[in-house]
C-alpha cells in the first residue's frame, strides 16, 4: 500500500529524518527499492519505505536518496504521476527507467565522490541482484554496503510485520494435497544432491502448502519463510495466526510452525551434512550470507514452473471465476446505464457498485486489484485522476469510459 498522502512539509521532515541518518551511518546514498524481504511484486505497508520516503505511490520504481538530491526510476506507466506526486518532495527527480533497470548505478557514479559509500538493506535485494551491482560498482570506486537500515530509526510509527489469519485452501481447490506438492519437491532435491532448500517467495510458499492470508493488500499471501528438508518442513510465521484446522492439518502432515524471525538462527546453525539449495535470484542476500557457503548450492526453485502448470481442477475454478465475474460486471453495467437515466455517477462510486456486484458472488475472497474506473478526458489518464483528485462524473453523453 502506497503512504499516505501529506503536505510538503511532511515529505521534506521525512527526507530530512532519511539523511540525518544517513550522516549516522557514513553513507553518501541509499537505495530505496519497491521490495520486501521476499522480493513480492506488492508489498505490505511496513516495506513501503519508497513510497514513505519519496511521497512515489507508484507499484514500481526505485528511489535514490542522496545527501542533497536523489531521484526515482520508474517506467512509462508512471511518467505522469510520478512527476505529480515527486512535486511534493524536495529535490527527488523522476528518472525514465531503461528495460533491465540499475541505471541508477551509473548515475550514482556520476554523482557521488570516488570511495564513497553506498548503502542499501541486504534484505530487500536478492543475492543475484547485490553481485550484479558490484560488479558495476567494481569500476565507479564506489562502495556498496548492504548492512545499513536508515530506514527504521527514520520512519516514525513505521507499521509492525502483518499477521492476519493464516488458513487452508481446500484441495477441492487446489486439485492436489500439501503432502502431493512436497513430495513432488523432495524429488527434485534428491535428483540434485540437495537435503533442503529454503524458500522465500510468498506465492510458493502458498501454492506448495495451500495456505492463504490477508498480509498484502489484494493479494492472498501470508507473510512466511519455508525450508523444505527430505524429512522434515518448516514454516516460519507467527503461530498463533494459523487457524485451528490448518494447525491440525500441519501436525498431521509434519510441518512444523516456528516464530518468523527465528529463521537467522535456524540458517546460522545448519549442520555440516546438510546441502541446501538458494535460489540467488530470489533468497535475499541477508539470508545467503547467514548460511555457510560450504553448505549450499545455487537451486533454481522449480517451483515457479510446477505452480504455473493448472492442473483440471484449478482450470476448472478458473473458468468459474471469469464466469461469476463477467456475471458481477453485466450487472455492474447494468445498474449504471439504469442509474444515469436519473442521474450521473461520479467514477469512484462506480468502484464501490463493482466491488458491491463481485463480492455477491459465492466464494468471493477480494480484488485483485483495484479498479480503475475514468471516463472521459480522465480514460486517456487514470493516474493522473488519482493524482489530481478529480473523481469525474460519468454521464450519459460522457464519452469513452475505461474500467479496468
Amino acid at each position: 500500500m502506497p503512504a499516505p498522502k501529506a503536505p510538503n512539509e511532511t515529505y521534506d521532515e521525512r527526507l530530512r529524518a532519511l539523511r540525518r541518518e544517513m550522516h549516522h551511518a557514513g553513507i553518501e546514498a541509499v537505495i530505496l527499492p519497491s521490495a520486501d524481504p521476499h522480493q513480492s511484486e506488492y508489498v505490505a505497508d511496513r516495506w513501503a519505505a519508497r513510497s514513505y520516503f519519496s511521497g512515489f505511490t507508484g507499484s514500481a520504481g526505485t528511489a535514490i536518496v542522496t545527501r542533497e538530491g536523489g531521484g526515482v526510476w520508474t517506467d512509462s506507466r508512471y511518467y505522469v504521476q510520478a512527476p505529480k506526486e515527486l512535486a511534493r518532495t524536495s529535490g527527488l527527480e523522476m528518472m525514465r527507467a531503461a528495460q533491465g533497470g540499475a541505471e541508477y548505478v551509473d548515475w550514482l557514479a556520476e554523482q557521488l565522490d570516488d570511495e564513497a559509500a553506498v548503502g542499501i538493506d541486504g534484505k530487500l535485494f536478492t543475492v543475484a541482484q547485490v553481485e550484479a551491482i558490484e560488479r558495476r560498482f567494481h569500476s565507479t570506486n564506489l562502495e556498496l554496503r548492504t548492512d545499513v537500515d536508515v530506514v527504521s530509526p527514520a520512519w516514525a510509527n513505521r507499521p509492525q510485520l502483518p499477521a492476519t489469519t493464516l488458513f487452508s485452501h481446500d484441495v477441492k481447490y487446489a486439485g492436489r494435497s500439501a503432502l502431493e506438492k512436497i513430495d513432488a519437491l523432495r524429488a527434485d532435491l534428491e535428483a540434485e544432491g540437495l537435503t533442503h532448500t529454503l524458500l522465500t517467495a510468498l506465492d510458493e510458499i502458498a501454492w506448495l502448502l495451500n495456505i492463504r492470508a490477508s498480509d498484502i493488500h489484494c493479494n492472498p499471501l501470508a507473510i512466511a519463510y519455508c525450508v523444505v528438508g527430505l524429512d522434515e518442513v518448516t514454516l516460519f510465521t507467527a503461530p498463533g495466526r494459523i487457524d485451528d484446522e490448518t494447525a491440525a492439518r500441519f501436525s498431521e502432515s509434519s510441518i512444523t510452525v516456528q516464530p518468523y524471525g527465528e529463521l537467522e538462527d535456524y540458517l546460522t546453525e545448519l549442520p555440516k551434512d546438510t546441502r541446501i539449495g538458494i535460489d540467488e535470484a530470489q533468497v535475499n542476500y541477508y539470508l545467503g550470507t547467514l548460511i555457510d557457503p560450504t553448505l549450499y548450492r545455487e537451486f533454481a526453485s522449480p517451483l515457479r514452473l510446477a505452480k504455473a502448470i493448472k492442473n483440471a481442477t484449478e482450470i476448472e475454478h478458473i473458468r468459474h471465476a471469469h464466469e461469476k465475474d463477467g456475471v458481477a460486471l453485466v450487472r455492474a453495467f447494468r445498474w449504471l446505464e439504469y442509474t444515469l437515466r436519473e442521474r450521473g455517477v461520479r467514477e469512484c462510486e462506480f468502484v464501490d457498485v463493482l466491488t458491491e456486484k463481485r463480492a455477491e458472488q459465492a466464494l468471493y475472497y477480494g480484488p485483485s486489484f483495484d479498479a480503475i474506473v475514468a471516463v472521459g478526458a480522465n480514460a486517456a489518464l487514470p493516474h493522473y485522476r488519482s493524482i489530481e483528485g478529480e473523481d469525474a462524473e460519468i454521464t450519459a453523453d460522457a464519452g469513452v469510459l475505461l474500467v479496468d
